[in-house]
């Protein structure tokens, strides 16, 4: 057995595959957010890899809480898939 050594096994942003395997990984997460968040009023909406969040209502500190809600909700299902939601990538 070899020591370990780190593998490059992702398909990089830009590449040709990349928008296609994105669409496989985040259609489920986007049914699956519609269902669980219906209670929130809140809706997701995509280009490609890039998503928001979307809520709107006649408060901000209602909106933040609902976003914050909502962004559990996109962080559990991210990892039920095995992906990565990274915190500091987020807006």
């Amino acid at each position: 057995m070899s020591d370990l050594r780190l593998a490059d096994v992702g398909v990089g942003q830009g590449r040709a595959l990349s928008p296609v395997l994105s669409a496989l990984f985040i259609t489920p997460i986007m049914k699956l957010f519609k269902l669980q968040a219906i209670r929130l009023g809140s809706t997701l909406l995509s280009y490609v890899d890039d998503g928001t969040a979307v809520m709107q209502s006649k408060s901000l500190d209602n909106n933040n809480a609902v976003l914050k809600q909502a962004y559990v909700i996109l962080f559990v299902l991210f990892a039920a898939l095995g992906l990565v939601l990274k915190h500091n990538k987020t807006d």
